[in-house]
């Protein structure tokens, strides 16, 4: 996890899979793997996250927390097979960036003084950079004793309450 991979693919190639990762906007071929032990990964991510472990042909989406020893992560997966009946999954490693808020605190203060209340505010920027993030500081910030609704699918920050 230091590294911070964004995302981890498990792609049939041939009689094996190849294991990617990304980290920033570089994809990067880690290694090759045998079959038989993705298709256990697969199935193992598959239940824990919800999945019909039993479909390989339709996609599927579903997210899940993850305990990998020394942390919690949270997980959003995807799976979808191809014309011979091999899986190919992707995760999504969501990280709990309100810690490591990649927006300059000064700025995301000026930002929250320009927020009127009402209308409709876009954020964009490239994966792991800290959009969800932002909103929900600038929510905390602007609105601390009102009741936020947010839809989403999936639910990338859990609050309490």
């Amino acid at each position: 996890m230091a590294d911070r991979v964004s995302d981890i693919y498990l792609v049939p190639r041939g009689e094996c899979y190849q294991v990617y990762h990304r980290i920033m906007d570089e994809r990067e071929f880690v290694q090759d793997l045998a079959e038989e032990e993705v298709t256990a990964i697969i199935s193992h991510f598959k239940f824990l996250a919800g999945l019909n472990v039993g479909e390989k042909r339709r996609s599927q989406q579903g997210s899940c927390d993850y305990d990998y020893g020394s942390g919690e992560i949270s997980l959003r997966l995807s799976t979808v097979g191809d014309y011979r009946g091999k899986e190919s999954l992707v995760i999504r490693l969501l990280y709990d960036n309100d810690k490591e808020l990649k927006f300059w605190f000064e700025a995301a203060e000026r930002l929250a003084e320009e927020i009127k209340g009402r209308g409709l505010y876009l954020f964009s920027g490239p994966v792991g950079s800290g959009k969800t993030t932002l909103m929900y500081h600038l929510a905390r910030l602007k609105f601390p004793d009102k009741q936020i609704l947010t839809i989403e699918d999936p639910v990338e920050i859990k609050q309490d309450g």
